[in-house]
């Protein structure tokens, strides 16, 4: 049986075709709450595989300073999603961490970090989101774009959120400079250093972020 499920890497969706499983989706027909596994058939040429890690507990650290300033720090869920592809579909290859908790500093504010590595996953190790990437200011410096295409829609990315009255959100997702990733364990376990993160008027922070036991 196949089923499609589709991933959202920054501003894009990704169609991710697995076989004979569920795709981390939140139907409750699945066998396990916490780690779903799809494997595409050992037939399939490009050897494509997926795992959604639903539900770990993990310690959290997010730290941004500049512009804005705030740190979080606690235990909360998170979703880890991998997928490994080879050959002429490797750009189809994904890495992406999503908080499932509500992420809110002292101040009351929500904050929203986003890590996703796209085109360039092959396991655990290091890699880095090139500069470029993201909405470029409307006022400020700013990088060519990326020439690999392969890793053209990976993000990082901080978003404030205030609840007010009125409800004020802010993204700093344009990257002056590239943001170094080191993950392991399937995603469940690891870093992020965003030194230039830039928000559309121009404003930078820097983004510490991890993940882990």
């Amino acid at each position: 049986m196949l089923i499609t499920c589709w991933v959202r890497a920054g501003a894009v969706l990704l169609s991710l075709v697995v076989v004979g499983a569920a795709c981390g989706s939140d139907d409750k027909k699945q066998s396990s709450p916490t780690t779903t596994e799809a494997t595409i058939s050992p037939e399939d040429p490009t050897g494509i595989r997926t795992v959604v890690n639903r539900d770990p507990v993990r310690k959290l650290i997010v730290e941004v300073t500049g512009a804005r300033t705030g740190k979080f720090e606690g235990s909360v869920k998170i979703k880890a999603l991998t997928r490994v592809t080879a050959g002429e579909h490797k750009e189809f290859s994904v890495a992406a961490i999503e908080p499932l908790d509500q992420l809110r500093l002292p101040d009351g504010t929500i904050i929203k970090p986003e890590i996703g590595i796209v085109g360039i996953y092959t396991g655990d190790g290091t890699y880095e989101i090139p500069a470029g990437l993201g909405q470029a200011p409307t006022t400020g410096p700013t990088v060519p774009f990326p020439a690999t295409s392969t890793s053209a829609v990976s993000v990082g990315s901080v978003t404030f959120i205030n609840e007010g009255p009125p409800l004020v959100e802010k993204r700093y997702n344009y990257l002056l400079e590239p943001c170094k990733v080191t993950l392991s364990d399937q995603a469940t376990v690891g870093t992020a250093e965003c030194p230039k993160l830039v928000a559309i008027d121009g404003e930078q922070i820097t983004l510490k972020y991890t993940w882990g036991p």
